[in-house]
Protein backbone atom coordinates (compact mmCIF):
# COMPACT_ATOMS: atom_id res chain seq x y z
CA UNK A 1 0.00 0.00 0.00
CA UNK A 2 1.09 3.65 -0.49
CA UNK A 3 1.23 6.50 -3.02
CA UNK A 4 4.91 6.19 -3.75
CA UNK A 5 6.00 5.56 -7.48
CA UNK A 6 9.21 4.93 -6.36
CA UNK A 7 9.24 1.62 -8.18
CA UNK A 8 8.25 3.09 -11.10
CA UNK A 9 10.40 3.92 -14.00
CA UNK A 10 9.47 7.55 -14.39
CA UNK A 11 11.73 8.02 -17.54
CA UNK A 12 10.47 4.95 -19.20
CA UNK A 13 6.86 5.99 -18.57
CA UNK A 14 7.32 9.46 -20.23
CA UNK A 15 9.52 7.95 -23.19
CA UNK A 16 6.52 5.58 -24.16
CA UNK A 17 3.73 8.70 -23.68
CA UNK A 18 2.54 6.77 -20.69
CA UNK A 19 0.64 9.31 -18.00
CA UNK A 20 2.35 8.68 -14.97
CA UNK A 21 -1.14 9.90 -12.18
CA UNK A 22 -0.55 10.16 -8.43
CA UNK A 23 -3.69 9.53 -6.41
CA UNK A 24 -3.71 9.66 -2.90
CA UNK A 25 -7.26 9.51 -2.13
CA UNK A 26 -7.45 6.08 -3.24
CA UNK A 27 -5.77 4.56 -1.28
CA UNK A 28 -6.13 6.22 1.90
CA UNK A 29 -8.91 4.52 3.38
CA UNK A 30 -7.67 1.14 2.20
CA UNK A 31 -4.84 1.62 3.40
CA UNK A 32 -6.21 2.93 7.15
CA UNK A 33 -8.43 0.56 7.47
CA UNK A 34 -5.40 -2.04 7.43
CA UNK A 35 -3.70 -0.05 10.12
CA UNK A 36 -7.03 -0.61 12.40
CA UNK A 37 -7.23 -4.05 11.39
CA UNK A 38 -3.90 -5.04 12.87
CA UNK A 39 -4.21 -2.79 15.73
CA UNK A 40 -7.50 -5.06 16.56
CA UNK A 41 -5.67 -7.95 15.88
CA UNK A 42 -2.48 -7.23 17.77
CA UNK A 43 -3.86 -5.63 20.86
CA UNK A 44 -6.49 -8.81 20.69
CA UNK A 45 -3.48 -11.47 20.34
CA UNK A 46 -5.61 -12.95 17.23
CA UNK A 47 -2.75 -14.35 15.57
CA UNK A 48 -1.99 -16.39 19.07
CA UNK A 49 -5.27 -17.19 19.50
CA UNK A 50 -6.04 -18.61 16.20
CA UNK A 51 -2.59 -20.75 16.67
CA UNK A 52 -4.02 -22.15 19.91
CA UNK A 53 -7.28 -22.69 18.32
CA UNK A 54 -5.78 -24.99 15.64
CA UNK A 55 -3.82 -26.86 18.35
CA UNK A 56 -7.35 -28.60 19.41
CA UNK A 57 -9.28 -28.95 22.61
CA UNK A 58 -5.86 -27.73 24.66
CA UNK A 59 -4.88 -24.96 22.89
CA UNK A 60 -9.04 -23.97 23.27
CA UNK A 61 -8.34 -24.35 26.56
CA UNK A 62 -4.88 -22.28 26.81
CA UNK A 63 -6.36 -19.48 24.69
CA UNK A 64 -7.82 -17.94 27.77
CA UNK A 65 -4.51 -16.98 28.91
CA UNK A 66 -3.59 -14.50 26.23
CA UNK A 67 -6.97 -12.08 26.23
CA UNK A 68 -5.05 -9.13 25.01
CA UNK A 69 -5.07 -5.60 25.98
CA UNK A 70 -7.66 -4.18 23.53
CA UNK A 71 -7.60 -0.16 22.56
CA UNK A 72 -10.05 1.20 24.54
CA UNK A 73 -8.30 3.92 26.81
CA UNK A 74 -4.73 2.69 25.06
CA UNK A 75 -2.69 5.78 23.41
CA UNK A 76 -2.90 5.55 19.42
CA UNK A 77 0.50 7.47 17.79
CA UNK A 78 1.00 8.30 14.09
CA UNK A 79 4.63 8.97 12.88
CA UNK A 80 3.57 11.53 10.38
CA UNK A 81 -0.34 13.13 10.15
CA UNK A 82 -1.34 13.23 5.96
CA UNK A 83 -4.10 11.84 4.48
CA UNK A 84 -3.27 8.33 5.38
CA UNK A 85 -2.18 9.36 9.46
CA UNK A 86 -5.21 11.78 9.82
CA UNK A 87 -7.71 8.65 8.30
CA UNK A 88 -6.37 6.34 10.58
CA UNK A 89 -7.61 8.66 13.63
CA UNK A 90 -10.98 9.14 12.07
CA UNK A 91 -11.10 5.16 12.11
CA UNK A 92 -10.30 5.07 15.49
CA UNK A 93 -12.13 7.81 17.00
CA UNK A 94 -14.95 4.95 18.30
CA UNK A 95 -12.45 3.10 20.38
CA UNK A 96 -11.82 6.32 22.57
CA UNK A 97 -7.91 6.57 22.57
CA UNK A 98 -5.92 9.32 23.29
CA UNK A 99 -4.24 10.59 19.75
CA UNK A 100 -0.67 11.80 19.40
CA UNK A 101 1.68 11.95 16.44
CA UNK A 102 4.56 13.63 15.54
CA UNK A 103 4.85 15.44 11.66
CA UNK A 104 6.97 18.07 11.24
CA UNK A 105 4.80 19.49 8.27
CA UNK A 106 1.42 18.47 10.03
CA UNK A 107 -1.88 20.85 9.74
CA UNK A 108 -2.11 22.25 13.07
CA UNK A 109 -5.78 22.87 12.18
CA UNK A 110 -6.71 18.71 10.74
CA UNK A 111 -4.48 17.67 14.14
CA UNK A 112 -6.71 19.81 16.21
CA UNK A 113 -10.13 19.33 14.56
CA UNK A 114 -9.28 15.45 14.89
CA UNK A 115 -7.88 15.84 18.74
CA UNK A 116 -4.42 14.75 18.05
CA UNK A 117 -1.88 16.08 20.50
CA UNK A 118 1.49 17.15 18.06
CA UNK A 119 4.39 16.21 20.14
CA UNK A 120 8.16 15.31 19.76
CA UNK A 121 9.51 12.53 18.41
CA UNK A 122 11.02 10.53 21.89
CA UNK A 123 7.85 11.62 23.56
CA UNK A 124 5.72 9.75 20.46
CA UNK A 125 7.82 7.04 21.22
CA UNK A 126 7.47 6.99 24.77
CA UNK A 127 3.60 7.68 24.91
CA UNK A 128 2.40 5.32 22.31
CA UNK A 129 0.80 2.23 23.25
CA UNK A 130 -0.05 1.66 19.38
CA UNK A 131 2.71 3.48 16.29
CA UNK A 132 1.90 3.61 13.15
CA UNK A 133 4.43 4.70 10.67
CA UNK A 134 2.20 6.81 7.81
CA UNK A 135 5.18 8.92 6.19
CA UNK A 136 7.49 8.34 3.52
CA UNK A 137 10.30 6.82 4.50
Amino acid sequence: FGVGYDTVDVEACTGAGIALVITPDGVRRPVAVSVITFMLALTGKLFTKDALTRKGPHGFQERSQHMGVGLVGRTLGSLGIGNIGAEVFRLAKPFDMRFIAHDPFADKKVAAELGVELVGLEDLFRRADVLSVSCPL
